[in-house]
């Protein structure tokens, strides 16, 4: 389980021996990465989606949208 406030060990970035290993063991890390940048953008958007939808209906008149007058 990892509790956000245990201290992680730091793993250094390289730990192949040869050069192919290194760059193989970059471009795993490099994907993660590129991974991570999709869910970056995706929760953003959503978080925008959701401040202009709070825009908008934060100046409606609900009593307008409501059956009862």
């Amino acid at each position: 389980m990892n509790l956000p406030w245990k201290k992680k060990e730091e793993v250094p970035a390289v730990t192949a021996k040869t050069a192919l290993g290194q760059i193989r063991q970059l471009y795993s890390h490099y994907q993660k990465q590129s991974n991570m940048w999709g869910y970056t953008l995706l929760s953003s958007m959503g978080l925008i989606c959701f401040w202009i939808l709070f825009s908008v209906f934060r100046g409606v008149y609900w009593s307008y949208l409501s059956w009862e007058s």
